[in-house]
C-alpha cells in the first residue's frame, strides 16, 4: 500500500488525488495516511486541501494532525491559511502552537504590485 501511495503521484493529477483523499479518509494506518497527506500537498487543490484541514481537525492520531499542519504549510494559500487559524485555537497544546509557529512565519501580502 505504501508503495502504491507513492506511485499514485505519477498518475494523473485528478485520479490521484480522488484516490489519495479517499485513503486519507478511510485507511486504518496512520503511517499511510500519514503517506497520503504529504502526496496530496504535493499535487494540492481546492478539495485536497480541504481534506487536509479535515484531517488536521479530526484525525485521531497526533502525528497524522501534524502531518496535516505541515502539508499544509507546503500548500500555502488562503484556504490552507485559514485552517491553520482554526488549529492556532486546538485545545491540544502541541497543535496550537505548532499552528502558531507557521502562522509567524506565513508568508505576507506584498505591499508593492508584482511588476512586469
Amino acid at each position: 500500500r505504501s508503495r502504491a501511495i507513492a506511485a499514485l503521484t505519477r498518475i494523473e493529477a485528478s485520479a490521484a488525488t480522488a484516490l489519495l483523499r479517499r485513503r486519507v479518509l478511510e485507511d486504518a494506518d496512520p503511517t499511510l495516511r500519514a503517506q497520503a497527506l504529504n502526496a496530496l500537498a504535493a499535487i494540492p487543490d481546492e478539495r485536497s486541501t480541504t481534506v487536509l484541514g479535515r484531517a488536521l481537525r479530526l484525525d485521531a492520531d497526533l502525528e497524522v494532525r501534524l502531518t496535516a499542519l505541515q502539508a499544509l504549510q507546503r500548500v500555502g494559500g488562503d484556504g490552507a491559511r485559514g485552517h491553520l487559524e482554526r488549529a492556532a485555537q486546538d485545545p491540544g497544546a502541541r497543535i496550537s502552537r505548532a499552528a502558531e509557529q507557521a502562522l509567524a512565519t506565513w508568508p505576507k501580502p506584498s505591499a508593492e504590485p508584482a511588476r512586469p
